[in-house]
């Protein structure tokens, strides 16, 4: 994520008037040095895409395979995010399509 970026979400930040510490910017790549430096002068928090991913993972629930009932993982590819069976041998999986705003309100949404 360039500097630019950030640059000009603190620009935002200071137009709203808050604190600051008060400001979070997620990515789903990563950020660059200058962008890290940036955001420390700012008191802006930064989450990367392993940050997030990470952040996914405790707050998810699980979910059953529906061919044989053992818990599902979390993985993505260049065709969006589902859900694949890690018991050995069985093939079950779900698709969540290539929405991650979706992904998201799935693994956390009550059941």
């Amino acid at each position: 994520m360039p500097v630019d970026e950030i640059r000009g979400f603190l620009g935002t930040l200071s137009i709203a008037g808050p604190e600051g510490g008060d400001g979070i910017f997620v990515t789903l790549s990563n950020f660059t040095p200058a962008a890290v430096e940036e955001a420390g002068k700012g008191k802006l928090k930064l989450v990367n895409g392993r940050e997030l991913y990470a952040m996914v993972e405790r707050a998810r629930r699980a979910e059953p395979c529906p061919v044989c009932g053992r818990p599902m993982q979390l993985d993505h590819s260049v065709r969006g995010w589902w859900f694949r069976c890690v018991a050995p041998g069985c093939l079950g999986k779900r698709d969540l399509g290539s929405d991650s705003g979706r992904a998201v309100e799935f693994l956390t949404e009550a059941r």
